[in-house]
């Protein structure tokens, strides 16, 4: 992550937490609000999409507030990020109690936030996830 802990995330303000994905977004060039883009895509309007990234705080939120409670179980390899989305939706409604659609990118940029590395694929807008390290109790590179 860049200048936010772990356990500041709630904490920050909207604009500080924007700011914090910005970082993140920018640089990955080809991730976008529906995922990665990909050899042989025919997502249209990826730059549209791809700007409507920036604005989805409250689902990056979300997604972080998932992850602090619930991180790849031990003995796991990874995780794919499209099953995983849908995990933060099957949880988000219980705690909000209403349905929260999360985007596989807001998915995707919030693990990258909490330091999750991305396992690409050359032929999807999915990817996997390696399982991460604590350090001290925020999350650590991976290795």
């Amino acid at each position: 992550m860049g200048a936010l802990k772990w356990h500041q995330i709630e904490e920050a303000d909207r604009e500080e937490f924007k700011e914090e994905m910005k970082e993140m977004i920018d640089s990955y060039p080809d991730l976008s609000y529906f995922g990665w883009d990909y050899a042989g895509s025919k997502l249209l309007n990826f730059e549209e999409k791809r700007a409507e990234l920036y604005d989805k705080v409250e689902e990056v939120r979300i997604v972080m507030n998932y992850l602090a409670f619930f991180p790849a179980p031990k003995g796991k390899k990874g995780f794919g990020s499209y099953g995983f989305k849908h995990s933060v939706e099957r949880w988000a409604k219980q705690v909000y109690g209403e349905h929260q659609y999360i985007g596989n990118g807001s998915g995707i940029l919030g693990a990258l936030i909490a330091g999750y590395l991305p396992k690409r694929s050359k032929e999807s807008p999915n990817c996997g996830f390696k399982k991460f390290v604590w350090e001290g109790g925020d999350h650590a590179i991976h290795q």
